[in-house]
């Protein structure tokens, strides 16, 4: 009798056991249903409109530190046309910081310097602090940002200095080897015109036109 008793009880147990688990079975098939229709409405809005990525937002920044050739090119004169600059062939370098304002355009700052020297081994030196815009354009993992910065340039030959405007156009291409880290190239042109208001100064008048090629570490944060 006691045998039986327990047979029974267990039989009811294990019974119950088996009607919770198809119960539990039954709700999981129900969530997968509902999942698995989800999944295929987002796979049909793919399919039929054009999906955008997100990479960057307001307030993503970056860091990066640029070394390479700064290329004289040649002085204008307004007075008397194009003249060849005689400086040798230079180095640059900068330090830039740049925040997203949206996924493709941010806004930024550059600390640089160049050199370049003469056939008199005098070393003319140009250092601009500048306001950087940039336009990004994506393949991903690369990226190539149209630039165009703007500001003032400090420049320096022997005891002589001048302070005056520069413009800095141009391009770069990055290779994203990592979320964070990058590689790169840039291109831009330098236009460092330094002009005079004084009637007896005017005739020094030059526009200084210079290409800078460099090599970009870039870090994202």
């Amino acid at each position: 009798m006691i045998i039986y008793v327990t047979i029974k009880i267990r039989g009811m147990a294990l019974r119950r056991v088996f009607i919770l688990f198809l119960t539990f079975i039954l709700f999981l098939f129900l969530s997968s249903d509902n999942v698995f229709l989800h999944a295929q409405d987002n796979d049909e809005r793919e399919e039929d409109g054009v999906v955008t990525l997100q990479y960057y937002s307001l307030g993503d920044q970056m860091f990066s530190i640029n070394l390479g050739l700064l290329v004289p090119l040649f002085f204008h004169n307004p007075e008397g046309g194009i003249t060849k600059t005689n400086l040798s062939l230079g180095g640059v370098g900068s330090l830039e910081w740049d925040a997203f304002l949206n996924n493709n355009l941010s806004l930024g700052g550059e600390l640089g310097g160049g050199f370049t020297i003469s056939p008199l081994k005098r070393v003319l030196i140009m250092i601009p602090i500048t306001v950087k815009m940039s336009y990004f354009i994506r393949k991903y993992p690369f990226e190539f940002p149209l630039f165009l910065s703007a500001g003032i340039c400090f420049t320096k030959l022997d005891d002589l200095l001048y302070i005056g405007p520069i413009v800095k156009p141009g391009f770069s291409a990055y290779w994203n080897i990592t979320p964070q880290w990058a590689i790169g190239i840039n291109a831009a042109y330098w236009w460092v015109p330094e002009f005079y208001l004084k009637g007896n100064l005017k005739e020094q008048a030059r526009f200084g036109n210079f290409a800078e090629f460099s090599l970009s570490g870039l870090y994202h944060f």
